[in-house]
């Protein structure tokens, strides 16, 4: 059975922004999508992390950035 694993925001806005945890939070990530883990965001996350790579990137960028995440 997969377990469950819910993804902060904070990892998620380090790996998108390509910053000072960049590498961290990409080797986290290609972990646990390479195992059988059930991953999971909640929309408040969604919206934490489309505030800061809005703030940062602007709008069309962060759809298209989330949209393809």
């Amino acid at each position: 059975m997969a377990s469950k694993i819910l993804l902060d925001a904070n990892i998620l806005i380090e790996f998108l922004l390509e910053r000072s945890q960049f590498e961290v939070s990409q080797k986290l990530l290609k972990l646990l999508i390479d195992k059988p883990y059930n991953l999971f965001i909640t929309p408040a996350i969604i919206h934490i992390t489309s505030y800061w790579v809005k703030k940062s990137l602007g709008t069309v960028t962060t759809k298209e950035l989330l949209r393809n995440f």
